[in-house]
């Protein structure tokens, strides 16, 4: 028995946002999360369970694409570090912030220790 199969390229799933930042599966799930999770052991199969949004074939085709893309990706993610480095690191500086902080390590302080029954 002879199956005829018509073979097309799905389109890439990656788009980037007004801010530069690359979504994936038309999801607001940022590219350098899934990769992120991706690099530090998480199968696609968990990744598309940590991310119902996105979807199990749109997280193997964002790692596709990474793997046919590396050194641009690579590129990209090393400044998207470097951005969420610099953004904490401006918060941390911020007067409101620290005022903030401090705020909520009081009141983490004065809780009562949670129990188990």
């Amino acid at each position: 028995m002879t199956v005829m199969v018509t073979i097309h390229a799905d389109p890439v799933p990656l788009a980037v946002d007004e801010h530069g930042v690359i979504r994936v599966g038309g999801t607001r799930v940022p590219f350098e999360r899934i990769m992120g999770y991706y690099f530090q052991g998480e199968s696609a199969e968990e990744l598309a369970a940590d991310f119902p949004t996105v979807g199990l074939a749109n997280v193997h085709a964002a790692i596709a694409y990474y793997l046919h893309n590396r050194e641009d990706m690579d590129a990209y993610l090393t400044a998207a570090r470097e951005e969420e480095e610099r953004v904490i690191a401006e918060a941390e500086r911020d007067p409101r912030q620290q005022a903030f902080r401090r705020m909520l390590d009081e009141r983490l302080a004065a809780r009562e220790p949670f129990v188990p029954r």
